[in-house]
């Protein structure tokens, strides 16, 4: 699972029209989407290594 923190959550739109939002959690009083990875393209993994290169150029 995937948390998102939108910029403003009242202007996101979905691009499939039969979809709805994913699910809204707030933490420390701000909405966070929560997403499955797996709907992204590309995929978890290359979302993973990604995420991972951004960790290493920060440290």
């Amino acid at each position: 699972m995937l948390e998102v923190e939108p910029r403003d959550l009242y202007a996101l739109r979905v691009a499939e029209p039969n979809r709805d939002l994913p699910r809204v959690r707030h933490r420390d009083g701000r909405p966070v989407l929560v997403m499955d990875a797996g709907f992204f393209r590309p995929g978890p993994d290359e979302l993973a290594q990604a995420l991972a290169g951004v960790q290493q150029t920060q440290q």
